[in-house]
Parts: structure tokens; sequence; C-alpha cells
């Protein structure tokens, strides 16, 4: 086993790499994925790669809206990470459990959570995971009425997804970006925001 373990290793990684990415597409796939990962990574007995593929898996049932599941993975994942002194992996579970309060109307507790991770990834120059909360900032700031700091949270996921070149999180900025200025009644500005999306 020791002299496969790389190979072993480097498949559980790439299992994950290919259910996160493909998770908008095939759901039910990305969970069969991280699954398998997560079976090779207790097989290797790796609490780095168990802890990830938990936490992707908890990532997933909350977008699948099984918020129990969700909960459970990412508390599971949330234990190894402490243990192994990985602030940027208890952040990531930080998120997902932010992201089932958010969606269950928890607001203050999700606001509470996703600013903590912020702090972590602004630390640790985590580009793509700043640009993913902070979009959920800005949602749940315009849920509070406080356009000011939504406007501010939505640029700065604009610039942090820019930073990493994930067309995908910028575009995904861009959309409740170009919103706020549409309810304002400055269409001018929020479809200049819009065509930009558009091009991306």
């Amino acid at each position: 086993m020791r002299d496969t373990e790389p190979e072993f290793r480097q498949q559980a990684e790439n299992l994950l790499h290919e259910a996160y990415y493909g998770r908008g597409s095939n759901i039910e796939n990305s969970i069969a994925q991280a699954e398998k990962a997560l079976q090779i990574s207790k097989q290797l007995q790796n609490n780095g790669l168990i802890a990830k593929s938990l936490n992707i898996l908890s990532l997933f049932y909350m977008i699948r809206g099984e918020f129990k599941q969700c909960i459970s993975y990412a508390n599971q994942a949330k234990t190894i990470f402490e243990e192994l002194n990985d602030e940027e992996g208890v952040a990531d579970a930080v998120y997902n459990i932010a992201g089932v309060y958010y969606r269950t109307n928890n607001y203050h507790l999700a606001l509470v959570h996703m600013i903590n991770c912020r702090l972590v990834y602004i630390k640790h120059n985590d580009y793509h995971n700043l640009s993913r909360v902070e979009k959920s900032l800005g949602t749940v700031y315009e849920y509070f009425g406080d356009e000011k700091n939504a406007l501010k949270s939505y640029k700065a996921a604009i610039s942090a997804g820019k930073k990493v070149g994930d067309l995908n999180l910028v575009s995904n900025a861009y959309n409740p970006y170009s919103g706020i200025y549409l309810k304002k009644g400055n269409t001018k500005k929020a479809l200049e925001i819009i065509e930009k999306s558009i091009a991306i």
C-alpha cells in the first residue's frame, strides 16, 4: 500500500477536483465521486484528505437542500481540520455551515460565520474562497437593507475572482451587483454591469 500511496492520494485529489467543478451540471455524479474519494482517503488513513472529502460532501448536500447531512459532514470535517491546525480547512467547513444558516433564514448567524471565514481567506490570500464568501456576504447585507456594504462585498467578490482568473466567480458576482443598481433605478449602470457579465 505504501508504494502505491502517492498514486491513490492523487486519485482522490483528482476525484475531488472533478466533483467540485462538475457540481453544477451533475450533482449526483459529484456526490458519487466525493464518496469514492472519501473511501480512498480512509484506506490511506489520510486525515487531511478525509476532512477535505467530508467538507466537499457537505457542500454538495447543502446544494441538494439536505441540511442535516450537510451540517453533519461539515462538523466532522471541522473537527479533523482543528486537530490538524488547518485554519483554512476549518473556515471551509464553517462556510458550509453558514450556507445552511443563510438558506434557513438565520441571517445573523450566517453573517457572523461568513465574516469569520472572510478574515481567514484574506489572511491566507485564498482569493477563490474569498470571492465566494464576499458574494454570499453581499446577499446577506442586501437582506438587511445595507446596500452600501452589499455593493462593497460584490465588488470585492469580482476583484477576488479576477485575481484567480475564475470567470464563473466574476460573473456570479456581477449579477447581484447589477441588481442593486436596478433597484435604485440606475438602469444605465446596471446595463453596463450586465453587459460585462454577458461578455464573460
